[in-house]
């Protein structure tokens, strides 16, 4: 059995998500290779550009994440699902 730790409240995660997000634009944080985000980014409606709607995007609130940190973690794993039905 996988024990999964709890993950932090919704508010919480979406409270770091803006401020992450508010940050990058201001101070105009590379992502990657010259990429920056666009302060239309943080108004858009549209989840494919805006990092806050994709997070709070509805479907993928069944999602599952099971946090790995160490090689007794991966095995525990590997065992349930090889166990699985």
């Amino acid at each position: 059995m996988v024990v999964l730790d709890r993950d932090l409240p919704r508010h919480t995660v979406m409270r770091q998500i803006i401020s992450r997000a508010v940050r990058r634009v201001a101070f105009r944080v590379e992502l990657w290779n010259g990429n920056r985000e666009r302060w239309r980014n943080l108004f858009t409606r549209d989840p494919n550009e805006s990092v806050i709607l994709w997070a709070d995007d509805p479907r993928w609130r069944h999602l599952t994440f099971v946090r790995i940190q160490s090689r007794k973690d991966i095995r525990r794993l590997m065992n349930s699902i090889v166990s699985a039905p």
